[in-house]
């Protein structure tokens, strides 16, 4: 070989190798990138697939209640745990006969008599009970409410009769005008045995509550 081509194919070499390291040392190890998910098979029925949920101004967007505003909170009734309710007064009155005045409004017992009740609803019972019949005469300012009168037996212990709420029983219905006058029908199981000593209680209003002792 001439002795000239020996230089040349030395600088070459060098060249070469020069050319090799400054590629490997510019790229990416392949441990830092990212592999590509491959793509589900979309054959077979055992394929599964996983849709992300869509993004972007064509995607419905969840719709929630607007919060309610403070001056709307403000108008709303409310009250509190720690709010102490002021009680009013019931007016109690006994009877001196067989009728009751309170408040302009009059409560008279037009009668009574023993029957056999039979029970016909769930929580009721059957036996021996007492029929009283009441009636209601509004001398108030006002129309009286009926469906909110409460008539109760109590026996010379205190504890209340069953009441029966099916026929005969006739409660008190409506709205009583200022001069008017309604009757009532009310029917309690008691053992003819319990009713000495008994009291018949009457609430016209919220506010009043009359009392007929020893009226059976």
């Amino acid at each position: 070989m001439p002795t000239t081509s020996r230089p040349v194919a030395l600088l070459l070499s060098a060249a070469a190798l020069l050319s090799v390291t400054g590629c490997s040392g510019s790229a990416e190890p392949t441990s830092a990138r990212t592999p590509l998910a491959p793509q589900a098979a979309a054959t077979g029925p055992s394929a599964s697939y996983t849709s992300a949920p869509p993004t972007g101004r064509g995607a419905e967007q969840p719709t929630t209640a607007p919060a309610p505003r403070k001056k709307d909170l403000a108008k709303q009734p409310h009250g509190s745990i720690h709010q102490t309710v002021a009680p009013h007064a019931v007016r109690t009155q006994q009877a001196s006969a067989r009728s009751a005045t309170d408040a302009g409004v009059t409560v008279e017992v037009t009668g009574h008599a023993s029957v056999k009740a039979t029970a016909r609803v769930p929580g009721e019972v059957s036996g021996d009970a007492v029929r009283v019949t009441l009636r209601i005469a509004n001398g108030s300012a006002g129309p009286l409410d009926l469906d909110a009168v409460t008539v109760d037996l109590r026996d010379a212990r205190g504890a209340s009769a069953s009441a029966l709420s099916t026929a005969p029983t006739q409660p008190f219905r409506g709205r009583l005008a200022v001069g008017g006058r309604a009757s009532g029908t009310y029917v309690f199981v008691i053992p003819t045995a319990s009713r000495k000593g008994s009291t018949l209680v009457v609430s016209p209003t919220a506010r009043s509550l009359l009392t007929f002792p020893n009226t059976l």
